[in-house]
Parts: structure tokens; sequence; C-alpha cells
């Protein structure tokens, strides 16, 4: 029982009749033995991050994508948000600096939220979100992104 938090990443992958063949998805998955064709599918989607009870991540994502309603309800992210939310992680990593941690990406209190201090963990779940969602983000221009959380 606990704050769990996830964003993933959407691909559109429809192959439609006017689909160039260069531009068409397609391969065969096996569930054991039974082959699932891979060309009618409409989309994937990619976990990308998981967190686990980081609170002052989870707040930013209900202020700035969520109209600050936490209804732990899956939420369009768009690219814009993301792309603001890394320049702050940005800076927070890069100056580590408690008390604008604070005023920029403060802990926050909540039922089973886990800690509200800026520790260690604190600083490294935010270096490894930054690291993973700009390499994600650079290689996959296209794609949509959803937030959700769980509590």
């Amino acid at each position: 029982m606990g704050l769990d938090m996830y964003l993933t990443r959407v691909k559109y992958v429809q192959n439609w009749n006017h689909t160039k063949p260069d531009r068409r998805f397609q391969g065969v998955a096996f569930q054991g033995n039974i082959a699932i064709d891979l060309s009618k599918l409409t989309h994937l989607e990619f976990s990308i991050r998981y967190w686990r009870k980081h609170n002052a991540i989870h707040n930013w994502f209900v202020e700035n994508v969520q109209g600050g309603v936490d209804d732990c309800k899956r939420h369009y992210v768009d690219r814009e948000k993301l792309e603001m939310f890394l320049i702050t992680l940005e800076m927070l990593v890069r100056n580590r600096d408690i008390e604008e941690a604070k005023k920029i990406l403060p802990p926050t209190d909540g039922f089973f939220f886990g800690s509200t201090e800026i520790d260690d963990w604190y600083w490294d779940e935010l270096y490894e979100t930054l690291h993973e969602l700009q390499d994600d983000m650079e290689l996959n221009k296209k794609d949509e992104y959803y937030y959700q959380s769980s509590w």
C-alpha cells in the first residue's frame, strides 16, 4: 500500500491502406504457442518510469498536468510540460540545493506517500528520472506520454 506512480509512452502504429510499405509495422509475437499478428495493432505502450512514494514528483504532475486534482486517473502529458519538467530536474540535480528543492519540487504529505525528507534517495530519483526521460524523449519525438498514480 502506498503511492505508486507510472509514466508511460504510447506509440501509434496503425497500418492504414495508404501507409507506405517501408513505414508499416509488422511482426509476430507469441503467447505460449499462440501467434499474435502485430500488424493489427493500433498502438504500443511502453513503461518509461515507475516511482514508489516519490511524492515530490507526484505533486509536480498533480499541479502541472492534473489541474491540482489528485484523482489516480490516467492523464495525457504534453511534450512541452515534460520539457518543463526536465528543465526543473536538470536545475535541481545540478545545484543540489535543499532550499531550492523545497521551493521548486517540494516533498508532499499524503496517505502512505513516503518520506518528506530531501535526502540522497530524493536526489538519486531526480537524477535517474532526468536521464531516463531525456533519452526516451530524444528517441521518440512523435509519441505521447501519460502519467498515472495509485495510492
